[in-house]
Formats: structure tokens, sequence, C-alpha cells
């Protein structure tokens, strides 16, 4: 379950407001299949080596203190997963989103999120 009160969804949608919600993969099926139609973002991490660049500076380390210092293979972990997940969901993914400056990564969801609720969208006659 997505734990998405359906009904709550379609209260704040009704109200010209936007939804963002962090989903477990599984979940996201069964969300394109709701009322809310979804546009679904994926966040993927950088390649290995900006994340052990990223994941290693002091500035960062700094602002995100109590954040572990990742190994290489955590690193890899995740890299493998998001592919995985990318694979795998691809016919649901709206927009890939590469994290590769937090910042940056904000900024762009903050503009997807805009161009979805003010441009037009190609809606799938199958969400009826």
């Amino acid at each position: 379950s997505s734990g998405i009160n359906a009904e709550y969804g379609e209260q704040v949608m009704h109200s010209g407001k936007s939804c963002v919600l962090h989903l477990q993969p599984q979940s996201i099926k069964k969300l394109r299949g709701s009322k809310l139609k979804p546009f679904v973002i994926i966040v993927k991490p950088p390649t290995l080596e900006r994340l052990q660049i990223t994941r290693r500076d002091p500035a960062l380390q700094f602002r995100l203190s109590g954040v572990k210092e990742f190994k290489d293979e955590e690193l890899q972990a995740m890299i493998r997963v998001s592919d995985a997940i990318e694979k795998h969901f691809a016919s649901l993914i709206d927009k890939v989103l590469v994290n590769d400056e937090l910042h940056a990564a904000y900024r762009d969801i903050l503009a997807i999120i805009e161009a979805v609720r003010n441009k037009p969208q190609w809606i799938s006659t199958s969400w009826g």
C-alpha cells in the first residue's frame, strides 16, 4: 500500500495545490491507476565518481551533520538499485532527474512541478 488516502489526495488536487510524495517503487503502479494522475519523477544518484566526491565534501558533511560517510560498496548499491528501479518502472516514469548537486536538483524539481501545474499534460485515455 502507498499509505495515501485517495480522498485527501483528491481534496488537495481540487484545491489547486500539488502533492509531492515520496513513494516506494511498488506503489507507483497503484498510484498510476488512481484518480490522482501523478507525474512521476525518479531522482537518481550521479555517477560513482561524483558520489565519491560529494559524499566526502567537508562542507556537505558539515551541513548534513550526523550523516555517515558511505563506503564505495554502498554507493555502488545505490546506483544499481536506482538503475533497476528505472528499468523496471520505465513505462510509469515521466521524468528522470540525476541528483548531481543537491541545490540544483531541488531547483529542477521545483521547475518540473511548476511546468506540470501550468502546462497542459498528455494523459492516457486508459487512465479513464
